[in-house]
């Protein structure tokens, strides 16, 4: 909205996307002071928002995104589309820190049992708090490309990738409960999925036989 219908710089409209993204405090605080089951939290939540996006957008669709914008998806850096770049930047720098930084290490000792790592030291309810902070710049990330690719939105654009993402995490042995899993198995999920999915959607047969008496 800002920038189809106020009319705003692309990257004002990215940094407030980005802000949004990663500021929300609902889930966050729902999950950390409540202690309501993450996934229970994000459906609901999902429906919350989605309510309050309707609200805000009218159910307006919009659509012809400014150039600058599209550069997401059809940009290129280091003669790679600019998404797949973002990807693999994204991939290794999570890598990164999963392994070899001890923000990683309490990460994985948070996911596999949290009671034992607020024992031995770990602030468990900081650490979630980050935790959700950084998936929510991330979904952010992800967003802005899904829009771009589309060149259109609307409120009932995003619900239902999340239960996409959560079926690739556990194709990409990602537990269910935390605690186990790597990042190469969840790229290899994401692909597996994007390949059964692309299967699927491909039309069956050849090219349909032509009617015409000529010849």
């Amino acid at each position: 909205m800002l920038m189809v219908v106020y009319q705003q710089p692309v990257w004002l409209a990215v940094l407030v996307g980005l802000a949004l993204g990663t500021c929300w405090a609902d889930q966050r605080m729902i999950v950390t002071r409540i202690k309501i089951f993450p996934l229970i939290a994000t459906l609901a939540t999902a429906v919350i928002f989605q309510g309050i996006s309707y609200m805000v957008s009218q159910a307006k669709t919009y659509r012809n995104y400014p150039e600058e914008f599209l550069f997401f998806t059809k940009g290129k850096v280091l003669g790679l589309p600019f998404d797949v770049f973002l990807t693999l930047l994204i991939v290794i720098l999570a890598s990164l820190v999963y392994y070899e930084t001890i923000f990683g290490l309490r990460i994985m000792a948070l996911g596999g049992n949290e009671e034992a790592s607020r024992l031995s030291g770990i602030n468990t309810r900081r650490l979630r708090v980050v935790l959700y902070t950084l998936c929510g710049f991330v979904t952010a990330i992800a967003t802005m490309v899904m829009i771009s690719k589309a060149n259109t939105t609307h409120s009932s654009f995003g619900p239902g990738t999340e239960f996409t993402a959560l079926t690739a995490a556990i194709v990409g042995g990602i537990s269910f409960m935390g605690g186990e899993g790597n990042i190469p198995s969840l790229v290899a999920g994401v692909f597996v999925l994007a390949v059964l999915g692309t299967a699927c959607s491909s039309p069956v047969g050849g090219p349909i036989p032509s009617t015409s008496s000529e010849g």
